[in-house]
């Protein structure tokens, strides 16, 4: 390393019985040098990991996103998923209002599971409020 091979040189400068005075300037400016790039190394891994701590609170807040937003979607695909079958046994689909009253069933589907959300705290949660979502 840059210190051993300074230090080796101070010592040998010593052993032949000579105080050098730029050896010993060299030594502690490199000693001083060594403990400031320790330092700035400290600072870079410290930043590094603020960095992805940063960056993993806001991949956690779009997964949290994401997640409620499946949620609410949910009940309305499984809905028209079963519709999109068309099978010909299915009553509603001869009813005069059949569509209007899926299209109802759906926006019902949808009402409960924000009611639920919203009473759970995980949407439109006011401030300093308990609630079971309170880390995000």
């Amino acid at each position: 390393t840059t210190e051993g091979s300074v230090h080796k040189y101070v010592r040998h400068v010593c052993l032949q019985g000579g105080h050098d005075p730029f050896a010993q300037d060299l030594h502690d400016t490199v000693k001083n040098l060594l403990f400031h790039t320790e330092d700035l190394y400290e600072c870079t891994a410290e930043l590094l990991n603020l960095h992805i701590s940063i960056a993993s609170h806001r991949s956690g807040h779009l997964l949290y996103l994401l997640t409620i937003l499946t949620v609410f979607f949910l009940p309305i695909t499984f809905i028209s998923s079963l519709y999109g079958m068309n099978f010909e046994t299915m009553p509603e689909l001869k009813w005069p209002h059949g569509y209007a009253y899926v299209i109802s069933l759906m926006l019902l589907s949808m009402a409960l599971t924000a009611l639920c959300l919203w009473y759970g705290g995980f949407i439109c949660r006011p401030k300093g409020s308990s609630a079971a979502a309170t880390e995000l």
